[in-house]
């Protein structure tokens, strides 16, 4: 009922426009049918309606041309003209003709010496580039789209810092990652986005938590990405949001307490980051909340309480059919036992590691099947490890390479899956899933002590071989 109003009153909006744009054409008003006809373009990308959307906005940039509108409210709409058209030759397979049309829009504005045009439209390139799978002339466009728009004033400056950080973390370039997320973080600040500075942190504390490893749990690395956290979900909660995004803050700050030992903290991250799942009626982030408490409780030393968490993320996996989840949980409650037995130290237990998981690049297919993903975000967030250490200096290290190993899904690095039953390319296009099918790749890495680096070298060759072979251990 509420999809379908939704359509009944978009597609009501879109008539609106549509009309309004005959009324300013009869009119002889040439700013107020650009407007429209902006409007309308951007109405009919949302609804994925990918021809009309190019239509119009290319009816949009024949009246700019012929007119030579320049206010500013004419020219947010002119840039955001170029936005669609090229945005849907892209979502039309098109790319391209798409970069060909953003490298002449480009050559106009530095004519005009129009830095905030250049800006945005080195941006818009960057987008399409990163979801072609070419990263380094992504960052190419990006490192002088910035600049450009700091110059105009323009708020998308923290944008193009933000995609940078993005794709830094798909090069597994961490360091280079944080940097950027220092300046986007500063740009969001000057131009009072409190959502980006909440999607920043939340990135900020992620690529803390990665950086500094279980190695430096008591070096103050992880404060800091606790920290980071701490203000990305204080961030959400004071723009009153509870999504997704919110519920990954509190999930990554529940992981940063469990390393930290902190088994009250992560309780109670775990805890809301479940109630924000299950308010959003996503049962398949509602197991990784579920697994983070029972974390938490076998820190704490309840292990009846672990048990019943571990238990009820099987119930959400069976119930889904999905088996292999369902086994894997299995065998976190046989670690459990071995954790309550004392054959397993509490101490050695450092918690999940952190995975995000993106979209293959669209350059994995051929042009004509290729379609537009827009800035990698979210998805899926159950695939979990559960890593252990002891004592040993050289098991700890082997952990923190394996964890960096592991970030590899934080950018599309993922193999192309097969074409599923049921596939609706405009919807994977946008990170939606046409059979909202589960992931249930749940597993964690476990480690002994060993008395030289050449053995724990080859104990961690010897896992990740296993993990390369294992059906249940390849990342999603």
């Amino acid at each position: 009922m509420v999809i379908a109003r939704f359509v009944v009153t978009n597609c009501a909006v879109s008539a609106c426009w549509e009309a309004a744009v005959s009324v300013f054409q009869e009119g002889e008003d040439a700013a107020g049918e650009a407007r429209a006809q902006t409007r309308c373009a951007a109405i009919f990308l949302d609804r994925k309606d990918f021809d009309e959307a190019l239509v119009s906005a290319k009816r949009a940039a024949s009246v700019f041309e012929r007119c030579g509108l320049v206010d500013e409210e004419i020219r947010e709409s002119q840039l955001t003209s170029i936005n669609t058209q090229a945005f849907a030759l892209a979502q039309l397979g098109k790319f391209t003709e798409a970069l060909q049309y953003l490298e002449e829009q480009l050559k106009q504005f530095r004519g005009a010496k129009d830095k905030r045009g250049e800006g945005w439209t080195l941006l818009i390139t960057a987008q399409l580039l990163q979801a072609q799978g070419r990263l380094e002339p992504a960052l190419g466009a990006l490192a002088a789209a910035a600049p450009k728009l700091a110059a105009a004033g323009d708020p998308r400056e923290a944008k193009a810092w933000h995609l940078s950080t993005q794709i830094h973390m798909e090069r597994k370039d961490l360091s280079k990652a944080l940097a950027a997320t220092e300046m986007s973080a500063l740009a969001y600040r000057k131009a009072g986005d409190k959502r980006g500075r909440a999607q920043i942190a939340a990135l900020m504390a992620e690529i803390q938590f990665l950086l500094c490893g279980v190695e430096k749990a008591r070096e103050g690395s992880l404060e800091d990405a606790r920290r980071a956290a701490k203000e990305a979900v204080a961030l959400f909660q004071d723009i009153r949001e509870r999504s997704v995004e919110l519920g990954y803050c509190l999930h990554c700050l529940a992981n940063i307490n469990l390393a930290l030992h902190d088994w009250e903290a992560a309780l109670h991250a775990a805890e809301e980051a479940l109630d924000v799942f299950r308010a959003l009626h996503e049962p398949k982030l509602e197991t990784t909340a579920l697994l983070l408490e029972s974390a938490a409780y076998l820190g704490l030393q309840d292990f009846e309480q672990s048990r019943r968490r571990a238990n009820e993320a099987k119930e959400i996996y069976e119930a889904a059919g999905a088996g292999a989840g369902a086994d894997s949980v299995d065998n976190w409650l046989q670690s459990i036992e071995k954790y309550a037995n004392g054959e397993l130290k509490i101490r050695s237990f450092h918690g999940f590691s952190m995975r995000r998981t993106y979209g293959t690049p669209a350059a994995a297919q051929p042009e004509q099947h290729q379609s537009f993903k827009p800035p990698r975000r979210l998805a899926n967030i159950n695939d979990i490890e559960i890593i252990t250490a002891d004592d040993s200096k050289v098991t700890r290290s082997t952990i923190i390479v394996y964890q960096g190993l592991e970030h590899r899904s934080a950018g599309g690095g993922a193999p192309q899956l097969p074409a599923k039953k049921g596939h609706v390319p405009e919807l994977e296009a946008f990170g939606l899933s046409a059979d909202k099918e589960l992931e249930y790749d749940v597993r964690w890495v476990q480690r002994r002590k060993s008395k030289s680096h050449s053995k724990g070298r080859r104990l961690q060759t010897a896992d990740e071989a296993l993990l390369a072979t294992s059906g249940r251990a390849k990342p999603r």
